[in-house]
């Protein structure tokens, strides 16, 4: 049975359990995340566009800001090795379908509350976990959504989200093992998860 995600977890355009790191991160990293996920907020919240513009504007942010293919590999796990490349390009694709909306989806449980950064942690030169809150003004006294992002360099040497971890548990890790679960029980058929996660992103309500 193939799991969803918490919504919690979706706070975030995706692997290891978050050690505590000696030093701070490059402060261009916290820019990178309050930046772009205040813009995040402001397009889904930007009444003067057409839905179709707002989750198209969206999807393309999200596009921008996660490593999705390397995430998409990764929730494979051993499952990748030999697999056929063009089941494995319609995963990838199939999984950016998939992470849009549950993002989505998660953004908009959080309407009118906000994210802030907190601080951050280098891992290694390229590797960083900058921390983050979500807070509601009109909810002050209740505990705040502690996150934390996995930032790496990409291939053109931009900063790229590669994981998220909520209160220090990686998203694409817990997607890694329910992934792999699903494709121990269907004879390690990655066009049956490509089919599934299709469903699961078209049809919230749908039966796991």
């Amino acid at each position: 049975m193939l799991k969803r995600v918490p919504a919690a977890f979706a706070m975030a355009a995706l692997c290891v359990t978050l050690i505590a790191p000696q030093a701070r991160a490059n402060p261009a990293t916290e820019t990178f995340i309050q930046q772009n996920f205040d813009k995040g907020y402001q397009i889904l919240n930007n009444m003067a566009l057409s839905d179709a513009d707002r989750r198209r504007q969206f999807r393309d942010l999200l596009l921008e800001l996660a490593a999705t293919r390397r995430i998409a590999l990764f929730t494979l796990g051993t499952y990748a090795m030999g697999a056929a490349p063009t089941a494995v390009d319609d995963y990838v694709e199939a999984f950016k379908k998939y992470s849009i909306a549950v993002y989505e989806r998660g953004l908009n449980r959080y309407e009118g509350q906000a994210l802030k950064v907190t601080g951050s942690t280098d891992r290694a030169a390229d590797d960083s976990v900058v921390q983050a809150e979500i807070t509601s003004p009109n909810e002050a006294s209740k505990r705040p959504v502690k996150l934390g992002f996995r930032v790496r360099k990409s291939e053109t040497g931009a900063p790229t989200i590669t994981d998220l971890l909520l209160d220090g548990v990686s998203l694409a890790t817990t997607e890694r093992d329910e992934f792999t679960s699903y494709l121990k029980s269907h004879d390690g058929s990655i066009p049956e998860l490509t089919k599934r996660l299709v469903t699961m992103a078209e049809n919230p309500q749908a039966p796991n």
